[in-house]
């Protein structure tokens, strides 16, 4: 997650980050004060995909939650837990 921009050093607070990556890209954010784009690197993605991957396994595999639990457990790491895990890179 990104802290501040690297651009024009204005403080990226959680809440403005998190209305960006759920409704517009959650791969790209574009700074509001200087309009900077930053992508998600691809080592961040692949970091992800992997986690997201094991998780899926074990829940399907091992849990005994119910079907409605394992859904809640999958909809946390993925609306929560994924923006902490992206790393951002300005765009060339």
């Amino acid at each position: 997650m990104l802290k501040k921009c690297s651009n024009c050093n204005k403080k990226i607070s959680f809440s403005e980050f998190y209305k960006q990556f759920l409704f517009k890209n959650r791969f790209k954010y574009t700074c509001t004060e200087c309009g900077t784009v930053y992508n998600a690197n691809l080592i961040s993605i692949i970091l992800y995909t992997i986690i997201f991957i094991i998780l899926y396994v074990y829940i399907i595999i091992k849990s005994k939650f119910l079907f409605s639990t394992n859904i809640v457990l999958l909809l946390i790491y993925i609306l929560i837990l994924q923006p902490f895990i992206f790393k951002y890179d300005k765009k060339k």
